[in-house]
């Protein structure tokens, strides 16, 4: 490995990508989505993902089509694209109502509060509310 790096054992995203001609952007996406095993280390220019070499060698080895290394889960048609959309949108609601729930909650108790202060001012004479004594 480069000096940069140290002493570290494996491959960076970077370098594997050369290595094995699969692009850094698709090592990377697997490595997140954990389909490559990998380890994230600190360097001198951050965190940096390092892949095993017997994981390197593997995808040197490996006899991968095109279709295998883009294939990006999706729902397949649009009825399952809309039911995703609906299910986001239904819990998106149900938090903003629990939210709007909570503040109508906070707002009836500060307009009790303040009902019963007013009760209480109104018990007391008019030159003490005049003059501010109790």
């Amino acid at each position: 490995m480069s000096s940069i790096l140290g002493d570290l054992e494996g491959y960076t995203i970077k370098r594997a990508s050369a290595e094995t001609g699969i692009s850094a952007k698709t090592l990377r996406r697997q490595v997140v989505t954990g389909e490559l095993p990998a380890r994230q280390v600190e360097t001198v220019f951050g965190k940096t993902y390092i892949l095993d070499r017997a994981t390197v060698e593997g995808l040197k080895d490996a006899k991968r089509t095109v279709t295998q290394m883009v294939q990006v889960k999706r729902p397949a048609d649009s009825t399952s694209m809309a039911l995703v959309v609906s299910k986001a949108l239904t819990d998106a609601l149900d938090r903003r109502d629990d939210a709007l729930a909570r503040k109508v909650d906070e707002l009836t108790a500060k307009v009790t509060e303040l009902t019963e202060e007013i009760a209480k001012d109104r018990q007391r004479s008019w030159w003490q509310r005049l003059t501010g004594r109790r």
